[in-house]
């Protein structure tokens, strides 16, 4: 595939020559990776092969994504296939605060750190090692990306955790949990599969277990399996006014389940 930036907006100086990588697979490509270090534009313009032109939003550092289609799951394996070696570099900044924030509410409610933990949409990992570090020793991290894993599994302080590969609607749990864990994961998630996805969680919850939870936005189906504790705003980046939404949860008894 031939591949050519035709437009862009640079926050910094423009440059004139730009080195990048994109995936070459499909007609449009799921990623593109701008290579150059100065180049910071939110938007770029590509044109493709067929002469025809996409714009790509930064997904985060210099890494693109097509603004305008709705990636198909073999695309989006191949967007974080391709992602994963640059997750932490490009995402630490906002994910470390997260993780951290939910940990103090995690020593705060659990106060038994070898009870079994279960880190959801983990990715690479961030959240499970900063709770490894703080003496919690049975993690369970589960993401639909190998790739991602992966990254996590080379993390001297995962060495001892599990991981599970699956679609966190379907997948088949070992264990029951005492805690559940996640960040930015239910967000990616529409109505019915967050509905899904938290069922089969549910599942595999301890009568007395917590959720510890970061996202964009308040989802009120939570109310529906899980009594709130606390819920809020938090500052992930108090410099730029940048926040979340947290809710810590305990589980309860509900006729949706039967």
């Amino acid at each position: 595939m031939n591949l050519k930036i035709k437009k862009f907006y640079s926050e910094n100086t423009e440059t004139d020559f730009i080195d990048f990588e994109f995936d070459e697979q499909g007609d449009k490509p799921s990623w593109i990776h701008i290579k150059t270090p100065e180049f910071k534009a939110r938007f770029i313009t590509i044109q493709t092969s067929s002469r025809s032109e996409v714009l790509y939003k930064r997904f985060t550092g210099n890494f693109y994504y097509p603004i305008d289609l709705v990636l198909q799951p073999e695309e989006e394996k191949r967007f974080y296939d391709k992602f994963a070696i640059y997750y932490d570099e490009n995402t630490a900044k906002n994910n470390l605060p997260m993780a951290k924030f939910l940990l103090e509410k995690l020593n705060k409610y659990q106060t038994n750190k070898n009870e079994k933990i279960l880190d959801a949409g983990a990715g690479t990992g961030i959240f499970s090692n900063v709770a490894s570090e703080n003496g919690f020793k049975n993690l369970t991290l589960v993401d639909i990306y190998k790739s991602m894993l992966d990254m996590a599994k080379k993390k001297v302080l995962l060495k001892n955790a599990k991981f599970i590969i699956g679609d966190i609607e379907t997948v088949k749990f070992p264990d029951i949990y005492e805690s559940l864990v996640s960040i930015m994961m239910f967000d990616a998630l529409d109505d019915v599969k967050l509905e899904k996805a938290i069922k089969n969680i549910r599942l595999h919850l301890s009568s007395n277990a917590y959720i510890y939870l970061v996202e964009d936005k308040k989802r009120d189906i939570y109310l529906d399996f899980f009594t709130e504790v606390e819920s809020g705003l938090f500052d992930v980046s108090k410099d730029k006014g940048f926040q979340k939404y947290y809710f810590v949860g305990k589980v309860k008894h509900c006729d949706i389940l039967e």
